[in-house]
């Protein structure tokens, strides 16, 4: 009987030692295993968080690697939990007032049809100090002025370069899915956003979050943290070949003209700005100032206009073509079929050799060197200045034809010959043309991107500029340079005949698409080939010479120059 006793006590003590083993075991595996999670998770409980970055991307940097994405700035926020009932329509109103969107259109994005709250979203970026401090003075629970990283800039510049972000639409979400990848709440809908999103894609963001009581209301004295992010940034930086100085010159000096400019080294054809006017908002928040605010002028083509005489100019060089040297223009030239080409300038510009043609801009000498040399042999001289397909390294284009004219047809012929219909050039393919006048000869390449590369600086793919064939001989680049130099002095561009360095340039007027200049500075070792094209202006030598000179004179100041 005893023995049995003392069996029984022996089991029953080994079985509550077992027992303590367990627990022991289990709150050991708790706290040392997933004690890490379920902090975590109970502290998601009681907080309320959004992300830092609006949207965590990889940066897009100038040529000396400044960001040109990416700015710290006060967001209005909206946690739609945190929100109180009784105080809905004071907070709407409020919300209205603030951001100019419809109460109705307010209540859409903050609850869903059955009531319940969305998720923390921005409502507004780039807060003025006023707004931001009517935000905290009304202290409306749930609406709050944060600092937050927006993806664009206030004064954001190079919009159309950059592209912008968007939420993926169903086939893009598709193509996630289909890599097996997670649906990132943001795409490149345009520009390098666009073409480089899979290496921009990546970003781990850290949280701003606020801890809030059972009830999901803030706790009062309790300051918003920044939690770190765990997940590894996959990210990676585009770096561009321009200029954020340079940029900014341009997109002042242009303003609010609608049109194009970009300026390119005339050495290695890096694209060193490209603008485009009017500009658009980034972050989708107000609607562009006209229907074209997206297109990419500076990548559009347009008329050349007179500035495509040039080629000719340079074919009648190299080719040894017996020049007119006292071609008389009357204002106007009869073709041998019995059309009439109207010259600009009604009262005529009389005798004139080439010099004197490309000064005055005069229709009736080129039409005449057009007929002299042909129609297929301009082609060849347009395609020799590269301006046959638009190509810039690191930014894929659809490709577009530039030149589209019959050779054997004389009035097909003596349009192109003034660069009208059966031509069109974008601004960097002009700035292109200028470029290969400007450094002896030599074609180049425009490019746009250096590199893409890690956090880090670590490179990870590069795009060299193009090594390039000599498209003249160095005694026909010097003599066009010539010619254009006098152009600015004397001719159709003397009103910016005193340009910081001194400048050669053309004009173009076109009949039917806006006016042009293109040129290079400084005259003694040119830097840079610069096209201004202003869509609505009454000449060449008027609003897009003004804006080159403007560019010019800044960039001496900015870079020192004597």
């Amino acid at each position: 009987m005893r023995q049995m006793k003392n069996r029984r006590i022996f089991i029953c003590s080994w079985l509550f030692t077992l027992g303590v083993c367990v627990v022991m075991g289990q709150l050991a595996y708790l706290q040392l295993v997933q004690g890490e999670t379920l902090a975590s998770r109970a502290q998601s409980q009681h907080t309320k968080w959004i992300p830092l970055y609006q949207e965590a991307r990889g940066d897009i940097l100038d040529c000396y690697g400044r960001p040109l994405t990416g700015e710290q700035q006060p967001s209005l926020v909206i946690f739609p939990s945190l929100l109180e009932a009784q105080e809905e329509e004071l907070a709407l109103s409020f919300l209205a007032q603030l951001t100019a969107v419809d109460k109705e259109a307010l209540r859409n994005k903050i609850w869903y049809q059955n009531g319940a709250p969305k998720e923390p979203f921005v409502l507004k970026t780039g807060l003025s100090s006023a707004e931001a401090e009517s935000v905290v003075k009304h202290n409306f629970p749930g609406i709050y002025s944060l600092s937050l990283v927006s993806r664009y800039r206030q004064t954001s510049i190079a919009n159309h370069v950059i592209g912008f972000v968007g939420q993926p639409d169903e086939k893009e979400k598709s193509l996630f899915l289909e890599q097996g990848k997670s649906v990132p709440e943001a795409v490149g809908k345009a520009g390098i956003e666009k073409i480089y999103d899979a290496v921009l894609q990546g970003r781990s963001s850290p949280r701003l979050a606020i801890t809030v009581d059972d009830k999901g209301r803030r706790l009062p004295g309790i300051n918003w943290q920044i939690i770190p992010s765990k997940e590894k940034d996959s990210s990676a930086n585009v770096r561009l070949t321009i200029n954020q100085d340079y940029q900014q010159i341009v997109e002042n000096a242009l303003g609010t003209q609608e049109g194009a400019v970009v300026i390119l080294n005339v050495q290695n054809g890096d694209i060193l700005a490209a603008a485009s006017s009017p500009k658009y908002d980034p972050h989708m928040e107000d609607l562009p100032l006209s229907d074209n605010a997206y297109v990419n002028k500076a990548f559009s083509y347009y008329p050349p206009a007179s500035i495509f005489k040039l080629v000719l100019a340079t074919a009648a060089l190299e080719e040894g073509v017996d020049l007119p040297q006292d071609l008389y223009c009357p204002g106007y030239y009869d073709m041998a079929d019995g059309r009439r080409v109207k010259c600009w300038y009604e009262e005529g510009h009389g005798e004139e050799d080439l010099q004197a043609a490309i000064m005055n801009s005069c229709n009736p000498y080129f039409v005449h060197l057009g007929g002299i040399l042909g129609g297929e042999k301009i082609k060849e001289y347009a395609a020799k200045f590269g301006l046959i397909k638009q190509e810039i390294i690191g930014y894929p284009l659809p490709q577009e034809t530039t030149i589209d004219f019959n050779s054997q047809v004389a009035g097909d012929v003596a349009n192109v010959s003034i660069g009208e219909n059966g031509v069109r050039l974008s601004p960097v393919l002009m700035a292109q043309m200028m470029a290969v006048i400007a450094n002896g000869g030599i074609q180049v390449t425009p490019r746009i991107v250096q590199s893409v590369e890690a956090a880090d600086g670590t490179l990870l793919e590069t795009f060299p500029s193009r090594a390039g064939t000599r498209v003249m001989s160095a005694e026909t680049a010097a003599t066009l340079q010539a010619y254009l130099v006098a152009t600015v002095q004397q001719g159709t561009a003397k009103r910016i005949s005193d340009v910081s360095g001194g400048a050669g340039g053309k004009t173009g007027t076109s009949q039917y698409q806006g006016v042009w200049f293109a040129g290079f500075s400084p005259v003694k070792h040119p830097q840079w080939a610069i096209a201004v094209y202003i869509s609505h202006g009454d000449a060449g030598g008027k609003e897009p010479a003004l804006v080159y000179e403007q560019i010019v004179n800044r960039l001496y100041q900015l870079e020192g120059l004597d």
